[in-house]
């Protein structure tokens, strides 16, 4: 029981922190729309969890798991991309670029935590 909630609590901890990341650069690039705020909030929560979860079978069942990880997280830009086109109302720039940027954003942030902590 206890290595579940260890697992429960990195991946809140894993959430917690993309949410702060993402939505500190989707500030920084002009989104204040209290609707796309959450929106964004949303997405990474069903999204995040999935690919954390996914990732640990994969490091689990194999040892080739940065090529895995990186064909999720591509897949991860585009579900985004396609839920900001449904949601969002910002339109400052693409807004497949905008999943990119976040996505890529939290991704090297959270190495970089990652190795310092």
């Amino acid at each position: 029981m206890e290595i579940v909630i260890n697992i429960l609590i990195q991946m809140l901890c894993n959430l917690s922190l993309t949410i702060i990341i993402e939505l500190g650069i989707a500030l920084l690039l002009g989104i204040k729309e209290k609707k796309d705020i959450l929106n964004l909030i949303v997405i990474n929560c069903i999204t995040n969890p999935i690919l954390n979860y996914i990732m640990m079978v994969v490091v689990y069942l194999t040892s080739n798991n940065v090529i895995i990880y990186f064909l999720f997280e591509i897949m991860v830009i585009d579900l985004e991309y396609r839920f900001y086109k449904k949601k969002l109302v910002f339109k400052k720039i693409s807004l497949l670029l905008l999943s990119i940027m976040l996505n890529i954003s939290s991704l090297i942030l959270g190495l970089i935590i990652s190795v310092i902590f």
